[in-house]
């Protein structure tokens, strides 16, 4: 979904010779923004994974400690 939108605004960007340099400039921007949003979703994405690791080895240490004091 992200590359799609990055290539769309691309295409906008790119596209027509018609546009003014005020449009232009701003599809420019738009591409910017774009290309900044597609890589703040990756962080995120990277930080959701280390999130749920990290959530896996804490559930995994709290039920050993668990099964320890039911020991």
């Amino acid at each position: 979904m992200r590359k799609l939108l990055i290539a769309a605004f691309t295409l906008a960007a790119l596209g027509s010779c018609k546009n003014t340099e005020a449009e232009q400039q701003m599809n420019q921007e738009l591409l910017q923004q774009a290309q900044q949003l597609d890589s703040a979703a990756a962080k995120i994405d990277s930080l959701n994974t280390q999130l749920e690791e990290a959530t896996r080895k804490l559930d995994a240490a709290l039920e050993a400690l668990n099964t320890e004091n039911n020991e």
